[in-house]
């Protein structure tokens, strides 16, 4: 995967192929194919490995760190894109465009959702802490998936 996530950089997300993995990884396309089945899947599961790569990181940081300043710092500055074809971001976004292409989603501009859903998703984790042992999480994360699918697909319905 580590492999992946390089020629995901060195390339772009929608030029990769799994022959330019398994060379990197110093495999045949055939060994590649026989763990991850297809080339999406191994896209989607460098992505799960990525984000918890970035997790593990950010978490032993974030407890060496004793500014609280420096720790939201660190959490941003990891959280962002490392470069232009940061490919975590790239993976990110193959996704999202294989939703559109499928016709599972809309058109979106993430930037434009992320705007306001993220700012929304704090909110929700706000209502959700305060209310501490009345928490109820179930109906809040309802919430947010039904503003997301109503973006996303155009779902107006509460199902």
């Amino acid at each position: 995967m580590r492999c992946a996530r390089e020629a995901i950089a060195a390339g772009g997300v929608g030029s990769v192929r799994l022959e330019d993995i398994a060379a990197r990884a110093r495999m045949s396309v055939g060994h590649v194919m026989y763990h991850f089945g297809t080339r999406d899947r191994l896209l989607l599961e460098t992505l799960c490995w990525s984000e918890m790569d970035v997790h593990a990181q950010l978490t032993g940081d974030l407890a060496r760190l004793r500014s609280p300043l420096r720790r939201v710092t660190h959490f941003v500055e990891r959280y962002l894109p490392q470069q232009p074809r940061d490919p975590r971001w790239s993976l990110w976004f193959q996704l999202s465009a294989a939703g559109v292409d499928a016709g599972a989603f809309d058109a979106v501009e993430p930037g434009d959702l992320a705007e306001w859903y993220l700012p929304y998703l704090d909110g929700l984790a706000l209502e959700i802490v305060t209310a501490g042992s009345q928490a109820v999480i179930d109906p809040v994360v309802a919430r947010a998936t039904r503003r997301l699918k109503m973006e996303l697909v155009g779902e107006t319905t509460s199902h």
